[in-house]
């Protein structure tokens, strides 16, 4: 038994979670995946590793205990699934897409076998390779042949069209490589380096001493995946809980870790989108990361151990090695409206901004519509691409609701009703003059009608004071001034009567 299935024998009797603090790390969570997300193949006992033939859409699973390797056919909706015998403890499995033939390494018996993946009952070629020969790998362009020896810390290479059985190569590399992959762009080889943390590589031209580089990745590396076009290196960290990927080009490669599930195990990159996805032992999951869509959690079966993608049929194709079963999901997903249904309220006449957020594969895009009829609020608009919902809203003040819609092109299309509040605008305060002192009104003999009455009301109109004011005031010094009258009069009357 290998050191990696030593590993995660402990880890599914124990359960144990090692949840490492990585600075600097993007943390996935779980989001709306779930069982229904995918469906399940049966395959053989203890199932390790996948593999897709992409020209012809079939699936190949090595079944470690009952020492077979399971094909089906990845497109059918029922697959019929067929098994064949391929020795003692097949481990690891790779297919050249240009002449379908399928290669199967041995662990315990540190062999592979080759035979063509159109013709099953064709006789296989046995060839010696290494001590644990668990990853391998195939050059689509030159056909070449890579595999880890997990036990000598070695890689064997070889060209299968060499006549008779082919003799391979062998390159030391570092301690207790697991898995190997190359970039066929540079046919450049890699492999996860378990013992030591690391991931060696070098030109994979079958050179007698080829150089070799190696990069620090984690604590325990276990599986490795190459994106040829911009050549970066995922490698899956089953100790740290992380995917580790740099750019194998750069002169000094910066490491960037991505926080995954727990105890990731097999990693794989999806061509078309770039989305990378890596199988989590301990909870059972598949981290869905980079690419066009929000980092997911994807539930899939019991002890998820590695991962394929056939980029043409656009499906991914989890190795669940406790099931003995294959779940098996589109890398397309309809979008999913993540975002609040209540926008923030909002004043008249000023500005919306408001971002809505959507999940799916490919991006959405997204769009406004009409709510039973009822028109927009004025003012309002969504940028398509990046789902800002902004503009100055002139609306009246009131309740508004409306849709929006994200889609993708894969149904159905998302549609959430959401609610906006916009605010009546504040009134300012009107501005009044300041009325001017008041002149008393004066009392001379003979002109006392004038000083109470239109006199009274020509002086209070040159103060300023407003005209319905101004005539309460002119009221108010017509009676003062009776009563004064009235008072005079009754000072007269008591005089005379002393």
């Amino acid at each position: 038994m290998s050191r990696f299935d030593r590993n995660l024998s402990a880890i599914a009797a124990t359960g144990l979670a090692l949840l490492l603090a990585l600075s600097g790390t993007a943390l996935l969570t779980p989001a709306s995946a779930s069982a229904t997300e995918y469906d399940l193949v049966s395959v053989g006992s203890n199932p390790v590793r996948v593999a897709v033939d992409p020209g012809s859409g079939k699936v190949f699973v090595t079944n470690r205990d009952d020492g077979t390797v399971s094909v089906f056919n990845g497109g059918e909706l029922h697959p019929t699934v067929q098994t064949f015998s391929v020795g003692s403890q097949p481990f690891g499995v790779a297919i050249d897409p240009t002449n379908h033939q399928v290669f199967v390494t041995s662990y315990d018996t540190g062999t592979i076998r080759s035979f063509d993946g159109n013709d099953l009952a064709s006789l296989p070629r046995v060839i010696k390779v290494g001590k644990g020969a668990s990853g391998v790998a195939v050059d689509p362009t030159t056909h070449f042949v890579y595999v880890a020896n997990e036990l000598d810390g070695t890689v064997s290479e070889f060209d299968p069209a060499e006549p008779g059985v082919p003799t391979p190569h062998t390159v030391p590399v570092s301690n207790a490589p697991v898995d190997i992959a190359v970039d066929p762009s540079t046919h450049t080889v890699f492999t996860a380096d378990q013992g030591d943390g690391t991931v060696s590589f070098f030109s994979g031209s079958l050179a007698a001493k080829p150089d070799i580089s190696t990069v620090a990745v984690g604590k325990s590396p276990v599986h490795v995946a190459i994106e040829p076009s911009s050549h970066t290196v995922y490698v899956s960290d089953n100790g740290d809980d992380t995917v580790a990927s740099f750019v194998y080009t750069d002169k000094k490669p910066s490491v960037t870790l991505t926080r995954t599930g727990k105890h990731p195990a097999g990693v794989a990159v999806d061509p078309l989108t770039l989305t990378v996805y890596a199988t989590n032992v301990s909870d059972n999951t598949v981290s869905q990361f980079g690419g066009p869509t929000a980092a997911r959690l994807i539930t899939v079966g019991t002890n998820p151990v590695s991962v394929a993608i056939d980029g043409a049929a656009r499906l991914v194709f989890v190795v669940n090695s406790v099931d003995g079963t294959i779940s098996r999901f589109d890398t397309l997903s309809a979008p999913r409206i993540t975002s609040s249904a209540v926008l923030p309220a909002v004043v008249r006449g000023t500005e919306l901004n408001f971002t809505v957020r959507a999940t799916g594969t490919p991006a959405a895009v997204f769009f406004l519509r009409q709510s039973s009829g009822v028109a927009l609020p004025d003012g309002i608009r969504i940028d398509q691409s990046t789902g800002l919902i902004s503009g100055t809203i002139t609306a009246g003040p009131g309740d508004y609701a409306f849709d929006v819609v994200a889609s993708n092109g894969v149904e159905p299309s998302a549609s959430q009703r959401v609610s906006l509040t916009v605010k009546a605008a504040p009134i300012s305060p009107t501005a009044t003059a300041t009325p001017s002192a008041t002149a008393t009104p004066s009392a001379t003999a003979g002109t006392g009608s004038s000083s109470t009455g239109r006199g009274a009301k020509s002086a209070l109109a040159s103060t300023g004071i407003p005209a319905g004011n101004a005539l309460i005031v002119a009221v108010s010094l017509l009676a003062m001034g009776a009563l004064t009258r009235l008072g005079l009069a009754s000072r007269r009357r008591t005089a005379t009567r002393t």
